[in-house]
């Protein structure tokens, strides 16, 4: 049997690191590769050989992993560049030293953009040994084709609560206040519309919709 290879990448979440105790857990439950490598800082230290070896984590520490936030990989912003056909054939003499067929990259938009650009290179390189999967990962929940992505809801969660418990903070005071909650999104709405989930939201700007400074101040 040959290995595989799992990395993070992009913004941490309260999810991202049960993906990687899935890969894990799933190898053990049915072996489908002898080692299961971890690369560290995703793309920058795979590059680097920044491997460690998670093939044997007990449950314990799998359990623990599942309900760990943050990423305990560790992450990057590194961006493979299409033209920069170096990285790609460095990956790819990385993955043949260490007998890597499977490369599990978890992250959101620029992550699945790696694994995108990656099974282009191989594709275009007859490169046949060697397969790249994506493991959407995005609090903004704006990856196209899926339905939610993991990471959403326990954001979506902490969104509504926080909108909640800053409301009767305000509340407490005679005169009137206001208090506007800038969410994540970037360009995808879903976390600032499920600030309304508290049922207190009196306005919701999306970032779908042009922003209109009069009506808003209005």
């Amino acid at each position: 049997m040959s290995n595989c290879l799992v990395a993070q990448s992009g913004g941490p979440s309260s999810v991202i690191n049960a993906t990687v105790a899935g890969v894990v857990k799933a190898n053990q439950l049915n072996q489908v590769y002898d080692t299961v490598y971890g690369g560290l800082n995703g793309i920058e230290g795979i590059l680097n050989e920044r491997l460690v070896d998670l093939t044997n984590m007990s449950e314990e520490e799998n359990r623990i992993l599942r309900q760990t936030p943050s990423s305990a990989l560790g992450s990057c912003r590194y961006k493979l560049k299409r033209e920069n056909v170096q990285d790609f054939e460095k990956l790819i003499q990385v993955m043949e030293k260490y007998d890597i067929e499977t490369l599990f990259y978890t992250g959101g938009n620029d992550s699945m953009d790696t694994v995108a650009a990656l099974s282009e290179y191989a594709k275009a390189k007859g490169i046949t040994n060697r397969r790249f999967v994506g493991c959407p990962k995005t609090v903004d929940n704006d990856l196209m084709v899926t339905d939610h992505c993991p990471g959403f809801a326990s954001a979506a969660k902490f969104i509504a609560t926080t909108a909640m418990q800053t409301w009767l903070d305000v509340n407490v005071y005679t005169r009137q206040e206001v208090f506007i909650l800038e969410t994540m999104g970037r360009d995808a709405g879903w976390l600032a519309a499920s600030s309304c989930l508290s049922g207190i939201v009196d306005l919701v700007v999306l970032p779908e919709q042009p922003f209109n400074k009069e009506v808003f101040l209005g």
